[in-house]
This record gives structure tokens, sequence and C-alpha cells, in this order.
């Protein structure tokens, strides 16, 4: 699934997506903390710390790509694995510490292989037994995720 329908299941206003150019710096607060919802790719304390940011309209954040929506673009940023650790942690046990966190601009452009939501991926070799418990008790991939109600 393209990187554009991906963003299109959350915010069906969107029309492009360009990649980022340099790196972002979120201050997530105690209020955001309290105030997101476990596993939910649009309300999880992130996004709700990006919602707070006046150039940003919505936000979807996943534990490898979050799109940062303003108008009818959204731009895409890397999740770095510090990040996507806490997001993990989120997701199991409801707690995010308050602090700063960064996401990165994409080290593969949109449609390159190897880039989020692009359609040339090579293939992935199947895992191997017991090892998808590790994604277990957090957010459902953004490629799988299912239309929110509105």
């Amino acid at each position: 699934m393209k990187a554009l329908a991906i963003v299109q299941q959350f915010y069906p206003d969107v029309k492009y997506i360009r990649d980022a150019t340099k790196s972002l710096e979120i201050e997530v607060t105690d209020r955001d903390c309290q105030t997101a919802a476990v596993k939910k790719h649009r309300d999880c304390a992130l996004a709700v710390a990006c919602k707070h940011m006046a150039t940003v309209d919505g936000a979807i954040v996943a534990t490898s790509a979050a799109y940062l929506v303003r108008g009818d673009t959204a731009t895409r940023y890397k999740v770095p694995a510090s990040v996507a650790r806490e997001i993990v942690s989120f997701d199991r046990s409801g707690e995010f510490y308050p602090g700063t966190y960064w996401l990165d601009k994409p080290f593969h452009k949109l449609g390159a292989p190897g880039a989020s939501g692009s359609n040339q991926r090579r293939a992935k070799p199947k895992p191997k037994a017991g090892f998808m418990q590790l994604r277990r008790g957090i957010r459902a991939d953004l490629r799988k995720a299912a239309a929110p109600a509105a």
C-alpha cells in the first residue's frame, strides 16, 4: 500500500505527501501523556504533542514512521529506535514519559526501495516461530490499520 493511501485512511483530505527535510523536536508534556490513548495512531502521547504545534492539523505516529498533516499535505518523518521503544512501552503499559523527543528526516525518499509505503520493497524473509511475540500488545502496523471511525 502506498504512503498516501495509508495517510488517507486517517485523513481523507490529504492529497500530497512529502519527506521531511530536517529533523523535528517534539516536547511531550504530562498533559499530553494523560490525554493520550493506547494503541491509537492519532491519539498516542507523541501524536497529541505534535498536534499542539501551531503548524500541524493532525498527526499519525507508528513505530517506524510518523506523518504530520497540515492542510492537504502530510510530511513523513522517520521514528528513531529510541522513540519506537517508548511507543511500544506506552502501548503495553499506558505510560509515556514526558520529555523532548526527535523525529528524524527519512533516509530513503518516497518511492525509493526501502522507503516507507513504497511498492518497490524487497521480499522479507518469514520470521521464525516465536519472533512475532515481540510485536504483541502494541498498535497495528499502519499498512494493516483499519480506517478509524470519524
